[in-house]
């Protein structure tokens, strides 16, 4: 409604300019009455509607010539609401995201635009227009300078809530923001690291109150530390900005490998099989449904029966949990791990596989056997062993993942498919016309083998079949890096044995 007055007056304005000032005032004067009725019935983006109506500003007291000096610099002042709500429309444009004070790209531009009129009509001693622009140059420079003495850096605060996430582990939580300016603002966040997320990134945030955030993470970095964001802050206005770092939360990733190792040393005192829930099971191991002792209880896996539903656990946890039975026959298990790895978020995920593996089937009462190796040597092989005894084994190696440094340069080729390069051989050969392929196809067949016997993964997995005897379910963890050979021709010899091979990719 307001508005509607405003523009009203200003209408007003134009045509008595129109009628009753002599040109080139009247001329001036129908031209801002045309574009300004133009920009009614068909507006233009809302970044141009601010340097529109500042030229109107600074040219309408030429209009008035009619009147003295002074009037028609009255009339200008009731236009200025107009320039304020045509700059609270329009959208802040964070090009430059460099940490600081400073003015926007609009503001800029205003004020640029006003005193470099002033400037000109000074020179050119134009009274009216130099009466205009004055008027809008000294609104806009002491606006700017009102907001900046208004608006601190940092003009946000976080209550900073304390997440505890596993790394690798998405997790969400709510985070407060709070303003310290005594005005209204403008906010937008921006990620400076990957791993999460935030919503809404944009929002406007009143004096003294607090806007709540969504927080989305998946850290891959251990520790404690403190999530951070690069926060815009303007002026409702869109005059200033300022950019500073935020801290939104305090973030505590625990190790993945650390809290399987926390897991296990439980199950050896003997806490977890009380019947405690315990949520850790390697993906793709799962426990059998077998037996009739109740053993714990852990999340419902697709194909699980309704009818062991847990309810007690699942109302409190907000996710379905299983019960689980034991007692019945156990296969053995076989361990197969790469102890090589190529940095320490991947040395984290090998430890929490092979840990979590042996856990898994620990739970199950199977015994396991170990065949654990690096890129030059065998680091343990052990046949079927109590559950017990081969978790203490397996804690042993908690700290003995190798990292070679380097090894993230090197170029790795996808797993070798070892059953297509057989069945070529025995097609060429049953066509009996193979020549120079087939002769290159049976060497580089050859070659596998040769180098899955001296590798230690291929040491390892053949001592492995040696003493746990099919049907076994083997458990591989390993990137298929410098033992992809090696595996590709054991892990073939195992299936056709009768293991059931689970493979678990770490690092990829």
């Amino acid at each position: 409604m307001r508005e509607g007055l405003v523009r009203a007056y200003l209408y007003l304005l134009l045509v008595l300019g129109g009628v009753f000032s002599k040109p080139p005032s009247s001329i001036v004067a129908i031209i801002l009455l045309l574009s300004n009725l133009y920009i009614e019935v068909k507006p233009p983006s809302r970044r141009i509607l601010p340097p529109l109506t500042l030229s109107t500003i600074i040219l309408l007291p030429m209009t008035c010539t009619f009147m003295p000096v002074i009037a028609s610099g009255l009339m200008v002042i009731p236009l200025l609401w107009l320039l304020v709500r045509v700059l609270e429309d329009s959208p802040i444009q964070t090009v430059d995201w460099e940490p600081g004070r400073r003015l926007t790209k609009m503001g800029k531009i205003l004020i640029r635009s006003s005193v470099i009129s002033l400037f000109l009509a000074s020179l050119l001693r134009q009274i009216y227009i130099f009466i205009g622009s004055l008027i809008a140059s000294a609104f806009l420079i002491s606006t700017a300078i009102y907001l900046f003495n208004h608006i601190p850096s940092p003009t946000l605060e976080s209550n900073l809530p304390l997440l505890r996430v596993l790394s690798g582990e998405r997790r969400e939580v709510t985070c407060e923001i709070s303003s310290r300016a005594s005005v209204e603002v403008r906010a937008e966040l921006m990620a400076l690291e990957g791993g999460f997320y935030i919503k809404p990134r944009r929002f406007m945030i009143l004096p003294g109150s607090a806007v709540e955030l969504e927080v989305g993470v998946k850290p891959i970095h251990s520790g404690l530390d403190r999530l951070k964001v690069r926060a815009a802050v303007s002026d409702r206005l869109g005059l200033t900005l300022r950019v500073f770092d935020l801290d939104v939360l305090e973030l505590h990733v625990i190790p993945r490998a650390r809290y399987a190792e926390w897991l296990a040393k439980r199950y050896l005192e003997g806490s977890i099989r009380s019947g405690g829930f315990t949520p850790i099971t390697l993906p793709g191991l799962r426990p059998s449904r077998g037996g009739v002792e109740f053993e714990g209880c852990r999340f419902y896996h697709p194909g699980d029966s309704p009818r062991r539903i847990d309810w007690k656990h699942t109302s409190k946890l907000q996710r379905l949990v299983v019960k689980e039975y034991g007692g019945g026959f156990r296969r053995p298990g076989v361990i197969v791990g790469n102890m090589t790895a190529k940095g320490r978020e991947d040395a984290d995920v090998r430890l929490f596989n092979l840990i979590s593996s042996g856990y898994t089937l620990a739970r199950e009462g199977a015994p396991i056997a170990l065949a654990l190796y690096k890129r030059g040597e065998v680091v343990d092989s052990t046949p079927p062993l109590t559950p017990e005894e081969s978790m203490k084994r397996l804690l042993k190696y908690v700290d003995s993942i190798e990292i070679p440094e380097g090894l993230m340069e090197e170029g790795v080729l996808s797993p070798i498919e070892l059953d297509r390069l057989i069945r070529n051989i025995e097609l060429l050969r049953k066509a009996g016309d193979g020549g120079r392929v087939l002769s290159l196809l049976d060497f580089q067949l050859r070659a596998f083998i040769e180098t899955s016997k001296r590798h230690p993964a291929g040491i390892a997995i053949g001592e492995a079949l040696r003493r746990a005897p099919p049907p076994a379910l083997m458990v591989l963890i390993s990137d298929w890096s410098h033992d992809a050979e090696a595996l590709a021709v054991k892990l073939r010899e195992a299936r056709r044995r009768g293991y059931e091979v689970l493979t678990s990719y770490s690092g990829r």
